[in-house]
């Protein structure tokens, strides 16, 4: 069945008169709505109707009695999870109205799958509160960013995901927890590095969908960011940081030139003399990349920086001579 004819027989089916109608057109939904098709996501939204959806979930949950509870508490979370990747649906009164429902899914307890969609309903509505929250000994939203991170990270893996994270205000969020990270503190343990990777992968994701998103960091995002980049790695050296750090700044070079940067008030001329000598590790660690499985992500890492070079090289003279002066 093409795609399109699917689509057609599921709306055709969600717009049925019987139950059992309603239910076949779901389950096709979930196999031909993709993540990213919002026009499909809302016309499957529209034929299913808000009474019916909101019954599912309430058999689901047992208030409306079943045989069947936990098979239709699954399709209606499921549903509910994918239809809010539309951000005008998960900011609609509907889908609000449902937080409470999806709660009591949690309190109860259910499949990894039904938690896991569950979660992701309650940060695609709920995201630009959570980012938001401040702890009483802290003056910024450290700790629930630090906390959002894994799902951050897996949510911008995905273009339309880099637009929800820029437009909640998320990406900005996700910087300011990096840099508070990494400067002062250079010598960070396991679990710290953990997070910092987290987020340095959230930012790079956002970085390289840039051109489908049109997403981009502001220029006080981009001095402070550069700024402990280049603080962190004079101290830290490991391979791993060494080449993060780099690709990240390299992507960020794609947009920028170095004059721009030294107009900027709080970037100095320190500064950029430390990430030439950044780009210069990054770039002679060529033969390191090419040896073992081991350090095959950084091999991917260092394709970013060297591809990105090429291109940025002409704008940014101090590292262009410090990679020249290295060789």
């Amino acid at each position: 069945m093409e795609q399109s004819q699917g689509m057609e027989e599921c709306l055709k089916l969600l717009k049925g008169q019987r139950d059992e109608q309603r239910l076949a057109g779901l389950l096709l939904a979930t196999k031909f709505c993709k993540r990213d098709d919002h026009t499909s996501i809302v016309r499957v939204y529209e034929a299913i109707g808000s009474q019916f959806l909101d019954r599912l979930l309430k058999t689901g949950l047992g208030v409306v009695e079943s045989n069947d509870e936990e098979a239709y508490l699954q399709l209606s979370i499921t549903v509910i999870a994918a239809i809010s990747r539309v951000p005008e649906i998960a900011q609609s009164k509907d889908m609000v109205s449902k937080i409470p429902y999806v709660l009591d899914v949690l309190k109860r307890g259910s499949g990894n799958l039904v938690i896991n969609e569950c979660y992701e309903f309650l940060f695609l509505d709920l995201l630009e509160d959570i980012l938001v929250i401040e702890g009483e000994d802290e003056p910024s939203p450290f700790y629930s960013v630090c906390f959002m991170l894994p799902f951050l990270c897996q949510l911008t893996m995905e273009v339309e995901g880099c637009r929800i994270l820029a437009r909640n205000k998320g990406l900005k969020a996700v910087v300011d927890c990096l840099i508070k990270l990494i400067v002062p503190n250079s010598r960070a343990d396991d679990k710290e590095y953990g997070i910092i990777f987290l987020a340095c992968d959230t930012i790079m994701n956002v970085l390289l969908k840039k051109e489908e998103t049109s997403v981009q960091l502001d220029d006080c995002s981009v001095v402070h960011l550069l700024t402990a980049f280049a603080c962190w790695t004079e101290f830290v050296t490991q391979p791993s940081v060494t080449m993060m750090a780099s690709s990240i700044c390299s992507l960020i070079f794609e947009s920028t030139s170095e004059e721009a940067l030294l107009t900027h008030p709080d970037f100095k001329l320190r500064t950029m003399n430390n990430l030439s000598q950044l780009i210069t590790r990054s770039l002679t660690a060529c033969g390191h990349y090419s040896m073992s499985d081991d350090t095959e992500a950084e091999g991917d890492l260092y394709e970013i920086v060297t591809a990105g070079y090429s291109r940025w090289v002409h704008r940014f003279p101090r590292i262009k001579e410090a990679v020249k002066g290295e060789n």
